[in-house]
């Protein structure tokens, strides 16, 4: 009989948590900017050979909640979080 391998935990648990988190980003509009601006921070700061020893929020100078009021504050009058590029 042949026996059937398992998964370990832990790659079950990182697959449901990418999962959540993709599902996450697609409904929520200010935790996909947070996530993407904290990984656009540190991609250049990579780029330039520096890395990002303390998290976006403090680089940033900002609460994520005072970050997303300032882009808002950017935002044209048909503009919001939910819509992007020129056709929205």
């Amino acid at each position: 009989m042949e026996r059937i391998e398992k998964s370990p935990p832990q790659e079950t648990r990182n697959k449901r948590e990418r999962k959540c988190k993709k599902l996450k980003r697609l409904d929520d509009a200010a935790f996909r900017l947070r996530i993407n601006s904290s990984t656009r921070i540190s991609n250049a700061m990579n780029r330039h050979g520096r890395y990002k020893p303390v998290g976006a929020e403090k680089l940033l100078g900002y609460s994520w909640s005072e970050f997303i009021t300032y882009i808002e504050t950017q935002f044209d009058n048909d503009m919001n979080l939910n819509n992007h590029g020129k056709k929205g």
